[in-house]
């Protein structure tokens, strides 16, 4: 995904199959939304601390537009 929009975040459907899905922004790249089964959304960032990966959430979609996350 070249770059996560407002719109596409607004777009992003429950997952099916499993607990919780993402969409990723390719820039800045580890940015990207969260969508549970529920049909929670929150914005989330990843990256790597040494050799272990890391998630945190910085808010959810209903609070925090795109251009503020």
């Amino acid at each position: 995904m070249p770059k996560l929009t407002q719109r596409i975040a607004d777009a992003m459907k429950p997952p099916t199959t499993s607990n919780q899905s993402f969409i990723w922004c390719d820039s800045p790249r580890g940015f990207g939304i969260r969508c549970t089964q529920a049909g929670a959304k929150s914005w989330v960032a990843q990256g790597r601390v040494g050799t272990k990966e890391r998630r945190i959430t910085l808010g959810p979609h209903a609070l925090l537009k795109c251009e503020a996350a």
